[in-house]
């Protein structure tokens, strides 16, 4: 990448997403974890916004996140995941939106060349994740 002495932004839209249904208690990098995005860029990836949503009903519990550095995975944090019943047009599955306005300290992540995002539920319940960015890929001027 090139010396900070310029700003520097993604240059190609990323759009990564994952279904996960397959529990995965693990914080150690074992287990079924999903791939959500893989960094693409010559310069790695920026990951500003993840979207996490039930696509069915959920009890309460959680989401694990994790980077893999291409040799294993590594436990990054974590979406708590509130309980809801019935589905139905009542009531909207659990949904939650990670960005950088509303939670700073989660976002952005930037993953290096080489690296990928992945996800995974400590229960048996079914979720779709989304990842919004964009991939570094910057030359020296």
């Amino acid at each position: 990448m090139a010396s900070n002495r310029d700003p520097v932004f993604t240059e190609k839209p990323i759009l990564g997403e994952a279904a996960l249904a397959t529990a995965n208690t693990a914080v150690d990098g074992t287990g079924t974890i999903a791939d959500v995005t893989a960094a693409a860029g010559a310069d790695g990836t920026r990951i500003s916004r993840l979207r996490i949503n039930a696509t069915a009903a959920t009890t309460a519990g959680r989401v694990n996140f994790f980077l893999h550095d291409g040799t294993g995975w590594h436990y990054l944090d974590y979406a708590a995941v509130t309980a809801v019943g019935t589905v139905d047009d009542n009531n909207a599955p659990f949904r939650v939106v990670w960005d950088e306005i509303n939670t700073t300290d989660k976002m952005p992540i930037h993953l290096p060349s080489g690296w990928k995002l992945g996800a995974a539920p400590r229960k048996a319940e079914t979720f779709k994740i989304i990842a919004e960015g964009g991939d570094y890929n910057r030359a020296d001027p």
